[in-house]
């Protein structure tokens, strides 16, 4: 028995990367692969990866389909992770400026005077304050 007849013999994912073989080594993949997985980061990252396997001789396809989709897991994973951090300080940011204007209308309920001489003053004093700080904003 020659060794052509062996590798026919032997089961796909048991055979070697080599580059007469890598074409069907990426349908073989292709077909395996979970509909979760985008097709095009699959074989994107396939092709990252077939020139190391192919010339460090004896990669299986069976180990490199296994390092391709546990590498694009663990990204997802990493992406996911990243995507929860950033909605819970989204969160966490909401809810400290919804706590600042609770403290503010809080303040400001607290300046209100009662008295309409009072609050006149009070308002012509901010109407003041709003005009400078247009003023210095403007120049």
């Amino acid at each position: 028995m020659d060794t052509s007849e062996k590798q026919d013999e032997i089961l796909p994912q048991y055979n070697i990367i080599t580059e007469e073989n890598q074409y069907e080594f990426i349908i073989w993949c292709s077909e395996l692969k979970p509909p979760s997985i985008s097709i095009l980061k699959f074989n994107m990252l396939i092709q990252i990866n077939m020139e190391k396997w192919i010339y460090q001789n004896n990669i299986t396809w069976q180990y490199a389909y296994a390092n391709t989709i546990d590498t694009l897991k663990a990204q997802q994973e990493i992406e996911n992770s990243i995507k929860q951090e950033e909605q819970e300080l989204e969160q966490a940011e909401q809810e400290l400026e919804e706590q600042e204007e609770e403290d503010d209308e809080d303040e400001d309920r607290k300046k209100k005077p009662l008295d309409k001489i009072k609050r006149r003053e009070l308002f012509a004093k901010r109407a003041e304050e709003r005009q400078k700080y247009k003023k210095r904003k403007s120049i």
